[in-house]
């Protein structure tokens, strides 16, 4: 299997985990949970823009 090409930052990440650098939170599912919900709503918005006829694309102004 080949190696795989990592930029600095991406080496920094994989030698600190290798290191056992990291450790586990506590409270992560009630975190993933609330984020969850974030999502639901966000979707949510976005469909009833959608459906209302009020979802509208905005194209920004290219940049010279």
């Amino acid at each position: 299997m080949s190696e795989v090409k990592l930029d600095s930052e991406e080496r920094e990440l994989l030698d600190s985990y290798e290191a056992r650098e990291w450790r586990s939170v506590s409270g992560i599912e009630a975190e993933a949970q609330r984020y969850r919900e974030y999502a639901r709503a966000l979707i949510a918005s976005i469909i009833h823009k959608y459906v209302s006829g009020n979802l509208v694309e905005r194209r920004s102004e290219p940049q010279y």
